[in-house]
Parts: structure tokens; sequence; C-alpha cells
């Protein structure tokens, strides 16, 4: 609906020239200038729910920001976060309109744990569309739980700002199928250009509800993706022995909130990176690391390859424990326990060895 639908404005003493200009700009005839005209103007705001604001003289500033946005009407279809391209079982595409502002971290660039929930939510989007055939795979017994994704990321998205005029495209394909598992792997484009600005590579594994253990997909699901049987995973995603924590390894220790809860009820993948950021940039500033020694946002994450082994819930105790590889400082690794007995998260991380600069809101 545009702002143009309204079909009369009612104007009134010191304020109807500015109204009859707003009239004129949304070509809207001006039925009535008699009286005091806010309330009538009032009672136009309602209708098109827009915020009332108080009028008080014919230079009012409120008045002229009102005009300002009134001047440039929103088609609310164009507001639309989401556009499925197309999808189908074994490949599918979304675009999304920009980056939130919410997505930017403390200095000014587009945070990491933000770009895995996005990628999260270009894959739901066209799983509930069709991708992988995913409502006839789920119920109320059955759902998919990521065990394994590996996050790779351009060094040209460190440059994305709230100005820039980008338009992000997702195009999702099977990459191998298992008895009870599946790998897909995520492409971020830049959809004017199509140039890959990053990639996510997801095992996701058929599990029961109730048990949380695997179980395989129906018959006729491997019959129909019967070509992805056999091919060629992604070393990213094959089950390997997770390392063990080294004795002189940094300790961080935080707990989730109920913010950080997704809606299976436990702790949401993209908290345990945003978690694993704190870690990280507290022991950077504490001097743990070799080279780095900023705020971690300030370096690009490069790649991220996580295994997820359990789950945790709001108000655990989650112990992170993270150190640095020997023969390469860019490689930092993570480990989180919950409660301090179980692992739950390992991840391996390559970070850019120089640190950008901060960008202010000003330079968003």
């Amino acid at each position: 609906m545009y702002i143009r639908s309204l079909q009369s404005v009612h104007t009134s003493g010191a304020c109807a020239p500015h109204f009859r200009r707003l009239c004129s700009t949304l070509q809207v005839p001006v039925l009535h200038t008699s009286g005091a005209g806010a309330p009538h103007f009032r009672c136009r705001c309602s209708t098109l729910q827009v915020p009332v604001i108080h009028i008080s003289g014919a230079c009012d500033p409120h008045l002229r920001c009102l005009c300002s946005t009134l001047q440039h009407p929103i088609d609310c279809e164009e507001m639309s976060l989401y556009k499925i391209n197309y999808a189908n079982g074994s490949s599918a595409s979304v675009s999304i309109m920009g980056i939130p502002f919410g997505d930017f971290d403390r200095t000014g660039h587009w945070a990491i744990w933000c770009i895995s929930k996005m990628f999260e939510a270009a894959q739901l989007q066209v799983l509930l569309n069709g991708f992988l055939d995913y409502k006839h795979i789920i119920d109320e017994d059955a759902a998919l739980s990521i065990i394994k994704q590996q996050i790779s990321l351009d060094s040209k998205l460190r440059s994305l700002s709230l100005k820039s005029p980008i338009k992000l495209k997702f195009d999702s394909e099977i990459k191998q199928l298992k008895k009870t598992s599946v790998v897909s792997v995520v492409k971020l484009k830049n959809e004017n250009t199509d140039e890959i600005l990053g990639e996510n590579v997801i095992k996701l594994v058929r599990i029961g509800r109730k048990t949380r253990r695997s179980i395989p997909f129906p018959e006729w699901f491997h019959e129909k993706y019967s070509s992805f049987i056999g091919t060629p995973g992604h070393p990213g995603t094959e089950k390997e022995e997770l390392p063990k924590i080294p004795q002189n390894a940094f300790e961080y220790i935080t707990s989730p909130g109920y913010s950080d809860v997704d809606m299976n009820r436990h702790v949401n993948q993209s908290s345990y990176i945003q978690f694993c950021m704190d870690a990280a940039t507290h022991a950077s500033l504490n001097g743990y690391y070799d080279h780095y020694t900023k705020d971690m946002c300030l370096y690009p994450s490069l790649q991220w390859t996580i295994t997820y082994v359990g789950e945790s819930l709001a108000n655990d105790e989650l112990n992170i424990f993270t150190w640095q590889s020997e023969n390469c400082p860019e490689q930092i690794c993570f480990a989180m326990l919950v409660n301090g007995q179980k692992i739950i998260f390992h991840a391996s991380t390559i970070f850019g060895k120089e640190a950008d600069e901060p960008r202010f809101h000003h330079k968003l």
C-alpha cells in the first residue's frame, strides 16, 4: 500500500501552506481548510499508521520532518527482507536485501556471528520452500540438526556497510547424501555481479526428537536423491577426532541467556560463535595470543570449521577454552564445555593477520 492512497487532508491556520504543499507533492486534493486542523491531521495519521506529531506553528520542525518522510512513500512489498528466487529438492536460491544495522559489531564491521545467522536464515527460507523436501522429512518425531559446518569468507565482506548498495544471494545445493546425514553447500554472492563472497558447508543429521540420536532418512528420500549417494563430500564436514585442550589454554566463562535460545529450545549456533569471539577478545587484550593484541572483531574472520557435539540451555555455565596453533598463529581454536563437564562445541578458525580500523556510525 502506498501512502498516496490517502484521499484527502484537512488543513487550517498558519500550518495550511505546509499541508497544501504536502498535498501537492502527494497528489492529494485539499478538501477542507477550516478551524484548527490538527485533530483532522491526527485522524489521518491514525488512518495511515503514522505516529501522531504535535503541531505548533508554521515552521514546526516536526512537521517539516513529517513532510519529508511523506514525500517518499514506501511500497510495503518492496520491504520484504527475503525473496525466493527458486527452490526445488536439490537446489535453491534466496536473495536478502542488504545488511541490517543490528548485524554490525562494536567495531562497525559485519559480525561473524551475524553472518552465520544470515546463512542460517537463508537456509531455513529455502528449506521451508521445498529444498531437501524438508517438510516431508521432519515431523513431531524427527528433526534435522547441524553437526558440522565450515564457513569460509572473502575479506571483501569487511568493506560492506549500511551504505553498500548490495543485494545478497544465497545459492544452496546438495553435496552428499548418506543414510542419516546430508551435506549441502550455500554460496553467498553479490547478486549484482554474481561474485562469490563466502561459502557455508553444512552437515545435517536427521535425529529423533526424544532420543536426540540419528535416524535414517525415509526410503523414498534415498531413492529420489540417489545421485548424491557416494559422491565426494567436503573436508570441512568429515568426521575427525577432536584435539585435546592444552593445559595452557586460556579459559573464559560465560552463561547463555534466554535470548540465546532458538526455537529448538537450545542455544543457537550463532551464539556459540559470539561467545568464542568474546573469549578471543578477552584473551587477546590480556596478552595471551601471539601477534593478536587488539579486539578480535577488528581482525577478519576468514574461516570457521565447527563441530557440534552436544547442546546447552539458558543459564548453563559454559567454560570456553581457546589456544593458538604453534605453527600457524592465524589458526585459533576453541573448545566449549557445559557446566565444566562435557565438550559440546569445537571450532578451528583462521583470522586475518592485519587489524582493520574501527568504523563509527558516520562511516557505516
